[in-house]
């Protein structure tokens, strides 16, 4: 179980989507589309101050994981289309200039941030593992 699972384990989040449980999928990446099913389920209830707080240190260090994750190491991806390389660059930035520039009492910038980054993230997981094919 993740620390998301955890975390979210006693909260109304519904069954997380198919897509999160496709058996064909690489682990790493299973991982990651069902964090970001939990994450967006999180936005549709509402939730007391203590919560989003550990929401927040939660996704933090789940972002931080994405960092050091080998799918999202450039290295892994030479000779891949520009394209790509620039969309995963883009998340990479904006997933570290807000770990670099964390502040746990900025509740409201957090959360909006972290709805945004994991919105984006799913986007671009989505369309390079099943539309362009480059993310395996």
């Amino acid at each position: 179980m993740s620390n998301l699972d955890y975390l979210l384990q006693n909260l109304s989040i519904r069954e997380t989507s198919f897509r999160d449980k496709e058996p064909h999928l690489n682990p790493i990446i299973m991982n990651i589309i069902k964090d970001l099913n939990i994450i967006e389920q999180y936005y549709e209830t509402n939730h007391p101050d203590h919560t989003h707080k550990k929401f927040i240190n939660t996704t933090t260090q789940l972002f931080n994981g994405y960092l050091t994750n080998v799918v999202f190491d450039s290295q892994t991806y030479i000779d891949f289309p520009e394209e790509f390389l620039n969309d995963m660059y883009e998340i990479r930035r904006g997933i570290s200039y807000f770990i670099s520039n964390f502040n746990e009492d900025n509740l409201t910038y957090n959360l909006s941030f972290i709805k945004d980054i994991s919105k984006r993230l799913q986007e671009f997981v989505y369309y390079h593992h099943y539309i362009s094919g480059y993310l395996v």
